[in-house]
């Protein structure tokens, strides 16, 4: 995959995790399968992102998952990892409450629109 198309996935990732990207329910069956592979490939989820070039690793150093993957083997596995295990728990915790304030800024904003609350709790 090239770095195009590699940009574009990441792109759509995070839009996905700020809560821009799904404007219908339709659309987001349509590309719900798509996003996580981009995360799964650069994290190091299904092989080390060692043997990734090194700017793939960098781009992979946005997406939560490989901080969860650095956490969860530092402190579950007791192993050596990249990243400071406590310092990627600490960024993890960062973007879920980000993602929390967003959601919660998102059912305020669709609270005044019937046909988004729909979509929203279905």
């Amino acid at each position: 995959m090239d770095n195009q198309k590699m940009k574009y996935f990441t792109i759509g990732d995070l839009a996905e995790k700020a809560g821009v990207s799904v404007r219908t329910l339709q659309y987001y069956d349509k590309t719900d399968l798509l996003k996580p592979v981009p995360s799964m490939l650069l994290s190091g989820i299904m092989f080390p992102a060692s043997m990734l070039p090194d700017v793939l690793t960098w781009v992979g150093r946005i997406l939560p998952a490989t901080y969860a993957l650095q956490s969860f083997y530092g402190y579950a596995y007791q192993r050596e990892t990249d990243i400071n295990a406590g310092i990627s728990l600490c960024i993890n915790v960062g973007i879920g409450l980000i993602m929390f304030f967003f959601a919660g800024w998102r059912l305020n904003r669709a609270s005044k629109s019937e046909e988004m609350l729909f979509y929203l709790f279905i």
